[in-house]
Formats: C-alpha cells, sequence, structure tokens
C-alpha cells in the first residue's frame, strides 16, 4: 500500500509545559504605556498574521480600548497558502481582512465594547500597496477630526518581532521618501525602549514612536508557547527546538505531508523526520549521527521564511474565539 495513502496524522499534539517570556523591559514597558495612554492619539497594534488570536495580547487590552485603533495584521504573505498570480494573491488577501475584521467585531461584542469599530488591516512589508493602504488609513484618523490634540502621535505596540519597526519605516519611506528610522532585525526584543519620535506626514503634525515589544505576563495555554516560539516572538531557546520542530511536524500534517515530501515521507515521527532531513540536506556525519539541534534549527528557519509551507498556526471558528476569550479572562482576573 501507498504510505502517503495509509498515512494518518496526528490529531492532537500534547503540551503541558507552562512557560512564558515577560522581562524587565517588558513590565517597563507596559507601565509606560499606562502612563501614557490619556495622551496617546493613535494606536497601530502589530499581530502575526499566522497566529490572529495568540497574538492578541490582553495584557494591553485595557490600555487599548477606547482608543483611535488600528489592528494590522502583518506577515500575511506567510499565512496565504496561494502562491499564483498577483490578482489572486489580493483576493486572497481581501478574503482574510473580512475574516480579521468579522473576528474583531467578535471580540468586541462579547465583552460589550460596541461604541467604535476598530478596522483590521492585512499587511505585507515588502509590498509598497498595503503600506499606501495604512498610511491612507492613519492620514484620514489623523486629520479629519477624530482626534483633538493638534500635535498627533501614531505609537507602534504589539508583540515581540511582530514586525513594528519594519511597518513604521515603510510608512516613512511611503511618505517622505527617507530612509529607516527604527532599528529592525529578525529576531524578538531588538527595540528595548520607546524610540526618538519621528515624523509621519510632511504637511501636518503627526509623528510616529516605535514601541518594544511586549509579551502577557503569563500565557493563555501553554501551546500559545509553542505558537509564539515557532513564529519568532521569543526569545530562541526557551522551547527545545526539537520540541518545535515536532510540533511544526504535527501542524503540517493536518495541512498536507506534501509540504515537506522533498526531504522525507508522511511521518508523525519526529526523530525518523530530522533524520531525513539530515540526509538530505548534507548534515549526517560519517557515522551517520547528526545534530538534532542544528537540524531542527534548519527546519524552523525554513518555515518562518516561507519555505516549508504557508498556514495559520490558529483556527478562527467561533468555539477556538470564545476558548481563547476563556483564557484570556481567566489571566486578567488570576493577574488582578
Amino acid at each position: 500500500m501507498n504510505r502517503t495513502m495509509a498515512f494518518v496524522a496526528r490529531k492532537i499534539f500534547p503540551y503541558e509545559t507552562p512557560s512564558t517570556w515577560f522581562p524587565g523591559h517588558m513590565h517597563k514597558t507596559l507601565k509606560k504605556l499606562q502612563s501614557l495612554s490619556s495622551e496617546v492619539d493613535i494606536l497601530i497594534e502589530v499581530r502575526d498574521a499566522r497566529i490572529p488570536l495568540t497574538s492578541r495580547n490582553f495584557a494591553v487590552e485595557s490600555i487599548l480600548k477606547k482608543r483611535n485603533r488600528i489592528i494590522v495584521y502583518n506577515k500575511c504573505d506567510l499565512a496565504i497558502p496561494c502562491e499564483t498570480s498577483l490578482s489572486t494573491f489580493r483576493d486572497e488577501m481581501v478574503h482574510l481582512q473580512q475574516s480579521f475584521q468579522s473576528m474583531q467585531d467578535w471580540f468586541q461584542r462579547s465583552q460589550g465594547d460596541i461604541f467604535k469599530t476598530v478596522p483590521s488591516l492585512t499587511y505585507v512589508s515588502s509590498v509598497p500597496f498595503y503600506a499606501k493602504k495604512l498610511l491612507k488609513r492613519i492620514r484620514n484618523m489623523a486629520i479629519n477630526g477624530i482626534t483633538k490634540n493638534q500635535r498627533v502621535h501614531v505609537y507602534f505596540i504589539g508583540m515581540p518581532n511582530t514586525g513594528k519597526s519594519s511597518i513604521l519605516n515603510s510608512l516613512r519611506h511611503i511618505s517622505l521618501r527617507r530612509s529607516k528610522a527604527a532599528i529592525t532585525g529578525n529576531y524578538p526584543g531588538v527595540t528595548k525602549n520607546f524610540s526618538e519620535v519621528v515624523r509621519l506626514l510632511e504637511h501636518a503634525e503627526v509623528f510616529m514612536l516605535d514601541t518594544p515589544g511586549i509579551m502577557t505576563p503569563s500565557i493563555a495555554a501553554p501551546e500559545d508557547m509553542l505558537k509564539l516560539s515557532l513564529v519568532g516572538c521569543v526569545k530562541e531557546g526557551l522551547i527545545d527546538p526539537v520540541t518545535l520542530v515536532d510540533y511544526l511536524l504535527f501542524r503540517i500534517n493536518l495541512v498536507s505531508p506534501s509540504i515537506y515530501a522533498k526531504w522525507s515521507p508522511p511521518t508523525n515521527d519526529v526523530d525518523e523526520f530530522l533524520g531525513n532531513v539530515a540526509h538530505k540536506i548534507g548534515k549526517l556525519s560519517k557515522g551517520g549521527g547528526y545534530n538534532d539541534n542544528t537540524v531542527s534549527t534548519y527546519i524552523i528557519q525554513q518555515y518562518r521564511s516561507g519555505k516549508l509551507g504557508k498556514f495559520m498556526l490558529d483556527s478562527m471558528d467561533k468555539s477556538s474565539m470564545s476558548l481563547r476569550l476563556q483564557h484570556e479572562l481567566t489571566k486578567s482576573q488570576k493577574k488582578s
């Protein structure tokens, strides 16, 4: 019998290890945002499109409520499996934006926050079209009377490594044709302090500030830490890379084992998978062994760059959203 036809993917991934990552600079940032909240005119919350639920930060929700806020789902190009024409990709982006907006509307209704619709935008940092779209939205909010202050501040907030600094730089380039103002890096924790105030619009007093990425003081569910680690939102090494690859293998198999067909036949065994990958990429020693951390790190980087499947790690069905809200409320109550 063909192995692919006989293969049955795992339905669950047992993981109950509680963990979090909330270093001191995040605590300071959270307190500073709370103290500045009365002065903030526009808040741009950046989330990772691959984990639209998990990258919600319930720790800052109280700050964000009743503020002029835009939610930006970045890295959509890594969440959409479609790799055909540009027009098809844009259609997928429109559909994704509608799904994100419906999700946000549901959360607001569920929490009794029905006074102001919070726009949700899809984003790809490397495509100027989406920067122009976001810039237009910010300009309208700043100039058309929503904000009352003469000088408008736009704060970029969100979890680490969601692309806040890159978005700030792309907006500044589109608007003013100026070089980047915020330091970027493909790992979490690059920004550890509030950035300097930088101008966004030439003929209006609109300025931007980048802020350090903030995790939640506690993780809503153990599996969240796996997702956050896999997409690069938390410090490397907090979770064993072999465990991350095992979880990634589990998630890929739920989508299609053909994603890794160039390396390995379908398997649920992470050791078998690592051995097959090591053989294919030339990482086997003369004795046939391999360094599992080295091979695991290679696989994780392949996934993060979109070379090992493009798909969401979160589901956005009503049951998943209800469970997320229940976890968030439980954690918030414990915190208080």
